[in-house]
């Protein structure tokens, strides 16, 4: 979650691939996760689907909430929610493919233009 956070919010990275609000999302999740099950569920499907839709937002891609069958937000949001850390997970490592396909283009670019 927290690495996401900071994927989503450009943050600088402090530590662990993650920056401050990305820190603080961690350690105030935690124990939301363990000792209240149902509110973790709430915060995590909330969390999830903003940090998403940022993404899709910030990078100009195409949304794929309708892979489900329904253009529903509930059943979208609902469908997100159960499947977050997929859903985390699948955005952490698109976005982190693409800012190395960034960083390999500018690195081409500027070699080019050296020679």
């Amino acid at each position: 979650m927290g690495k996401v956070c900071t994927q989503a919010l450009k943050e600088d990275v402090i530590q662990w691939e993650m920056g401050r609000i990305g820190c603080c999302s961690c350690i105030f999740l935690v124990p939301v996760s363990f000792y209240n099950p149902i509110i973790a569920f709430a915060c995590f499907g909330i969390l999830s689907n903003y940090l998403r839709s940022r993404i899709v937002t910030l990078y100009n891609i195409e949304d794929e909430s309708c892979n489900c069958g329904s253009c529903n937000p509930i059943v979208n949001y609902t469908h997100f929610a159960c499947s977050y850390p997929c859903s985390l997970f699948q955005v952490y490592v698109s976005v982190r493919q693409w800012e190395l396909e960034k960083l390999k283009s500018v690195q081409v670019t500027s070699n080019t233009l050296i020679s």
